[in-house]
């Protein structure tokens, strides 16, 4: 048996043992810890070295150590399990104000009564036709403003 891979990462030696599986080649994993350090090693047969060299070739595997705080992830994760349950707190800052800002909504009742208007327009002025799409868009834009006005009178005030 011949050494063909060696890892530190699990992952990196799973991958390559999956591939080499899925081309029909034999291999043996093997797990090496020796003064706190844990590798990783793939062994094979001579006689499958030039194949799975070939494969090893095709792979592009990162073997960089990453530590966590290179990428400011654990920073975040604070900051994230500390502020999870104030109200409008995003990581990296607070909601910005329109889309803290609700009542921007009873704006746009005047947007849809127009157009509720235009289609009724249409078929008396142009003589349109009144066909089922019709009323069904009339009768959603005009539930849509019936219930914005009612919220906008029942709204705390």
């Amino acid at each position: 048996m011949t050494t063909i891979y060696t890892s530190t990462f699990e992952a990196n030696a799973l991958y390559i043992a999956e591939k080499l599986h899925d081309s029909e080649i034999d291999f043996l994993l093997k797990q090496v810890t020796s003064d706190s350090m844990v590798v990783y090693t793939i062994e094979i047969d001579a006689a499958y070295i030039e194949k799975a060299n070939h494969l090893l070739q095709e792979i592009n595997l990162d073997e960089t150590e990453v530590h966590p705080e290179s990428e400011g992830f654990l920073n975040g994760h604070i900051e994230w399990t500390q502020n999870m349950y104030n109200p409008g707190y995003y990581t990296g800052g607070k909601i910005p104000h329109y889309l803290y800002n609700k009542d921007v909504w009873k704006y746009l009742i005047p947007i849809f009564s127009i157009s509720i208007i235009f289609p009724i327009v249409m078929i008396i002025i142009f003589q349109a036709t009144f066909d089922l799409e019709t009323m069904l868009m009339i009768g959603v834009y005009l539930f849509v403003v019936i219930s914005m006005i009612w919220q906008l009178r029942k709204r705390k005030k």
